[in-house]
């Protein structure tokens, strides 16, 4: 077991956790709420940095204990970039009071989604939608070498 305390940087910069693998006291869930349910997808990631922002330390286990089973016509086989809703759900963080300290790291995490949603567009050849979200990047992140690389690489037929 691996006990991490001040979880919430970490889990900023990448998802920790499933919602069917974890475990929370009702005293967490009391304070933190529900999942935000008008976001179609990455509402389990909103709702991890929201318990982490309370909780002073996570205790992690290496053992598999769940499996995730993808089937066709679910989210997770879908065209739409996985990560269009995580942007979301940053962005939602960065206007919370708990969250003011961390508003840089979700800042730039929510550029690298923007780079990964582009790139996800770009390689499946929906050039309008990579664009879009190659010039996102450029509103968000202009003195990226990625942002100039995904506006370069949407642009090309």
């Amino acid at each position: 077991m691996v006990l991490i305390e001040d979880p919430l940087p970490l889990f900023i910069r990448q998802h920790l956790t499933t919602t069917h693998a974890c475990l929370l006291s009702a005293e967490l869930v009391k304070n933190i709420g529900l999942f935000d349910e008008s976001l179609p997808r990455s509402e389990d990631v909103h709702y991890w940095l929201r318990a982490a922002a309370h909780a002073n330390a996570y205790l992690f286990t290496s053992a598999s204990i769940s499996y995730y089973r993808r089937r066709e016509g679910s989210l997770s086989t879908t065209d739409e970039a996985p990560d269009e809703h995580a942007i979301k759900a940053f962005r939602n963080l960065s206007k919370d009071p708990r969250f003011k300290h961390y508003r840089n790291l979700l800042s730039s995490t929510i550029a690298i989604h923007i780079h990964k949603n582009t790139y996800h567009y770009r390689k499946k050849g929906m050039r309008t939608n990579a664009a879009r979200w190659a010039l996102e990047g450029l509103i968000v992140d202009p003195l990226n070498s990625f942002t100039w690389k995904n506006i370069l690489d949407s642009s090309e037929n």
